[in-house]
């Protein structure tokens, strides 16, 4: 079985169980990148424009002892087809118990 229907059913069962906590926020951007130099080839730009969205979507549910976190970004460059992209940043079921935790999906864990 695939991740993305897993999470497709969990997202199921979480809309027929009802939410107890549920949240959005996130990131909106824009950034501009100016070159002080002339540039060396025909074609290439001086400047380049880019807008981008990292929304994140959280809810939990069977007394906060199950969450679904979802976290997609988005850029879109002027200039750069290969800075113009879409990932997942985080997709991740958390199960928690009193004295142990599962985590199914994709995140980023901090050490230290």
């Amino acid at each position: 079985m695939k991740a993305i229907p897993l999470f497709g059913w969990l997202i199921a069962a979480h809309l027929v169980t009802g939410a107890q906590a549920a949240e959005w926020r996130g990131h909106l951007g824009a950034e501009v990148r100016l070159f002080t130099q002339s540039a060396a080839w025909p074609g290439q730009d001086d400047q380049q424009h880019s807008v981008y969205a990292e929304p994140e979507w959280y809810t939990s549910w069977n007394d906060r002892t199950d969450s679904l976190t979802v976290r997609p970004f988005l850029r879109v460059d002027s200039a750069d087809s290969k800075r113009t992209h879409a990932d997942v940043r985080e997709l991740l079921w958390l199960h928690a118990e009193r004295d142990w935790e599962t985590r199914v999906g994709v995140s980023k864990v901090f050490w230290g």
